[in-house]
């Protein structure tokens, strides 16, 4: 886990999820890399869930 103007976590396999607070706007933005469009999707998901426990 990485903490710069957000938190990244990146998995062993190199995909990674990126949570961090627009500049901008009142918005919280998720950021996702993986290597199949599915698997973004299901870091993206993961994400918004990790938000919604805060």
């Amino acid at each position: 886990m990485k903490t710069f103007d957000g938190v990244k976590f990146t998995a062993a396999d190199g995909s990674w999820l990126m949570l961090r607070g627009s500049g901008t706007e009142p918005i919280l933005r998720i950021y996702a890399e993986a290597k199949t469009d599915a698997d973004a999707e299901k870091l993206l998901q993961h994400g918004v869930k990790l938000t919604k426990q805060v």
